[in-house]
């Protein structure tokens, strides 16, 4: 099976420190989040734009690039867990997207936020949540 843009931001996140996957980082909102007090990641697609393709892209029929977005939602018992936690998750990324690297076999022109971290409110479960989302610049994963 292919890896996602979701498990090439959690490979960043976990290498950075930021939490575990499938402990406290979860992908898509499909996942079955604890019902413990957290802080729990949860890593979703959220579209994007159009994909920059170049003059060869005509032959090849595959963009150069490709311009997805991703949200980061961490929710949480604390409101300074959950501050902490994305603030790490963004710092991480931020930090990431400042130059091109390869994740998982796939080139990362950029990693960029795309606003702030916010409060997103209460969850379900009554924990605390805040959120932000990020914009990327990759090579298709040709895999």
């Amino acid at each position: 099976m292919a890896l996602t843009l979701l498990d090439d931001i959690v490979t960043i996140l976990v290498a950075a420190g930021v939490g575990v996957d499938n402990t406290n980082i979860f992908k898509t909102s499909k996942a079955q989040i604890p019902a413990g007090a957290g802080p729990y990641l949860t890593v979703t697609a959220t579209g994007g734009s159009g994909p920059e393709g170049t003059h060869n892209a005509a032959l090849t029929g595959v963009p150069a690039y490709q311009r997805p977005n991703f949200q980061i939602l961490v929710r949480g018992q604390s409101t300074g867990s959950v501050d902490t936690m994305i603030r790490n998750a963004y710092n991480a990324l931020v930090k990431f997207g400042q130059k091109s690297q390869l994740v998982n076999s796939v080139w990362y022109r950029s990693i960029f936020p795309l606003q702030e971290p916010f409060d997103t409110g209460i969850d379900g479960q009554g924990r605390y949540t805040m959120t932000v989302n990020f914009g990327v610049v990759k090579r298709p994963n040709m895999a």
